[in-house]
Parts: structure tokens; sequence; C-alpha cells
């Protein structure tokens, strides 16, 4: 049964610099499902920050399906009329570290408060239990070894939350709202990069270290997992091979298709245009493979580049394990106004229910948009494509 959302938002989460740990990153806004209708993100109940990029809206950041971290919205900046977040991000492993870090702190604290005074001490004659007590040693102390004061130890306890700046919701309290951060995250000052490289600021076809899918929703991002097929080596190797042999036969008969007919004269006894012209090959070619459904079966995306043509090609493997054609998008530079060049950004459970599509980006000569595609044994199709963002 489809489950039914009040707002689930999707997003494209990029960090730059080292992995291990970015220097920046910023949030783009691509979908945000209401009920059961998409929007685009960038421009959904915008007053004029979309709701997609309200403060403190958090997005738990996916690859291929697993959990890497969160990223916080802080600010919200436009350029040439596009939308992008900056904010803090965490990743899985400091949020770790940071929680084994207070548990170990608190339990050092409990044992220093249950700790006794000290071994027993024998009295002189004339000594009284009410004699007067020895000032308390303080809770805590500052870093130095400074005591600490009862007012910084209570602030310490209880910290004091610094201002915060206006949001759409405290001037609409009817807002509604995505996934928010606790007592502890969202109402903070988020640490906001002070200032977003240069080669970053700009479009989002800007290069980037990593890019993740993020994916907010008030109901809790649901159960994840890892969509990418688990084959052993040698099935690796086979099931690669027959995607790219599909891949590239659909890649020579797009060619074939627009070989002038001088080639077909050459070769009298060739029944096709272009039949007796040399295979084409990809110059550059990734392979990947999901089990989208969970049903052990493989969806092997294949993207590919042969001079100035791109190939996407969608295979799914049947019953004796064989992949099988399921999708095809071919295209040249010339021909980029009418059928655009697909790049995939990755696997998403898009709606909450389970199995995951696919999130591709659409380059065109006029610009790009995003769109999801669900796959089937036999098709794949797009279930939303998002407006058209200018390359201007």
């Amino acid at each position: 049964m489809k489950r039914s959302h009040q707002l689930r938002a999707l997003a494209i989460v990029e960090l730059y610099g080292p992995k291990a740990s970015p220097t920046g990153g910023r949030l783009i806004p691509v979908a945000i499902l209401v009920g059961d209708k998409w929007y685009d993100a960038g421009t959904y109940s915008a007053t004029p920050r979309p709701l997609a990029l309200d403060y403190g809206t958090v997005y738990e950041a996916l690859r291929d399906g697993t959990p890497e971290g969160f990223f916080t919205v802080g600010a919200a900046k436009q350029q040439k009329g596009e939308w992008y977040g900056l904010g803090k991000w965490e990743s899985r492993a400091q949020l770790e570290a940071a929680e084994k870090a207070r548990s170990a702190a608190e339990r050092e604290r409990t044992r220093t408060l249950n700790d006794d005074d000290g071994p027993p001490r024998l009295r002189k004659p004339g000594s009284s239990d009410t004699a007067k007590p020895a000032p308390e040693a303080p809770v805590s102390s500052e870093p130095g070894g400074k005591p600490s004061s009862p007012r910084a130890e209570a602030e310490r306890v209880h910290p004091v939350q610094p201002e915060q700046p206006i949001t759409p919701h405290d001037l609409d309290p009817d807002r509604p709202t995505l996934r928010r951060g606790g007592s502890s995250s969202a109402r903070q000052t988020l640490e906001l990069p002070a200032q977003t490289p240069a080669s970053t600021a700009g479009a989002p076809n800007a290069p980037a270290r990593e890019v993740l899918i993020g994916v907010s929703d008030p109901d809790g991002t649901g159960n994840t997992r890892d969509y990418r097929f688990p084959w052993k080596p040698e099935e690796e190797k086979a099931l690669k091979a027959k995607a790219v042999t599909l891949a590239e036969a659909e890649l020579n008969k797009y060619l074939a298709a627009r070989a002038p007919a001088a080639k077909a004269i050459k070769n009298p006894k060739s029944k096709a245009a272009g039949a007796g012209a040399r295979a084409a090959h990809f110059s550059r070619v990734e392979v990947a493979a999901y089990d989208l459904n969970l049903d052990n079966n493989a969806e092997l995306v294949v993207t590919g580049v042969s001079g100035d043509t791109y190939v996407t090609f969608i295979a799914r493997t049947d019953l004796s394990f064989v992949p099988q054609k399921v999708f095809a998008n071919v295209t040249d530079k010339d021909h980029l106004d009418a059928v655009p060049r697909m790049e995939l950004v990755g696997p998403i459970d898009a709606e909450g229910r389970g199995r995951a599509e696919l999130l591709f980006r659409l380059v065109s000569d006029a610009g790009y948009r995003y769109a999801l595609y669900t796959v089937f044994r036999e098709e794949a199709f797009p279930i939303w494509k998002s407006s058209l963002y200018s390359s201007e």
C-alpha cells in the first residue's frame, strides 16, 4: 500500500574538501512530496526562501541508500534565480564518536558522584562529628584546572540558548515544516562556513568531492538499506560485460540510423544505412548495479560516452539471471535540445514505501532538470520531472 506523506523533501547534498573531513558543503533542493503529489522543492511555498530551505530543517544524507550523516540548513542563498542552502554537516562517524564521548563523560561523572569520600579515618579524643565541614569541592572544573562557579556549572548543564534568526515559520505559525532538529541541534547557532568557495557558489553543476541524496521527512526517513547489488566478483564481471554489450548495441543502432546514405552505397550488400561502418564502443563507461525492489534481481545502469554521443541504459536480470533491456536514452551534442542526456545521481526511496527509484539529472542545451524514474521488470519511466533550470 502506498504510504501517504504530509511532507517529504529530496535534495542533493554536495560536500567539498577531503572525504574524511569536508571543509564545506551545500544543499540543493530537488523535490517535495505533499500528500501524493510532487512539486519543485526550489519554489514550493517560497517566502521567498522555499520551504525546503527553512532554517533548522534537517536532511539525512544517503549514499546508495546507506546513511552517511545529517545536513542542517542554516542560510539560504540564491544565484541566478536558483536556491541552495548552507549549513552544518555532521557525518555518521562524527556523530558516533560524539555519542561515545558523551557516554564516557557521563559514566565518569556518575562514578565521581558515587565515590566515597575516601578510606575510613581514626579520630582523636575530643574530636566531634559536628565539626565544621570542609568546603565542598566543585563538581567540575574549567580547562586549566580552575574550579567552575555554580553559575558556570548551571550553564554547562542547561546552556543558555542564543538568539535565533527570524524564520518563515515564526512569521506564519501555520506554515508546515519538514524534519526539525531537537533542542540540541535546531535551536543552536549553526556553524556556517565563512564563505562558499568560488568554484562551488554558482550553478549546481560545480564539481564536488561527494554527492549524496538527502531526505527530510517529519515522520522520519524510514527504514534504510544499501541498494547496491551484492554480487560476487565473477557475477560482477559477467553482468557488467553483458550490460555494456547491450548498451553498445543501442549506441550503434543510434549511429546507424543517423549515418549518411553514402555509407550504405559503399557497401551495396548492406541492408541498413551504416551497416558496413565500424562498430562504435564507449570511451568512458560506468556500470552501477542495484537491487531496488529487494527481490534479488539486479537493475544495471550503464552510462557511457562515444565521441559526441551519450548513452544511458538500464537493464534488469530475468529469471535466468541474464540482463535484459528495460530502458535506453541515446543522444548527441547536436540533439540535446530534443533529447537531453541523463546523468545518474543515485537510488533513493523517494516515496518512503520500501522500494527505491532512480534520480537522474537531465541536461539539455537550454539547461537541466531532475527526474525520478521507477524501474519495473520490462520498463522504466519517470514518475516526476522538475521544471527546467536555465544554464545561462
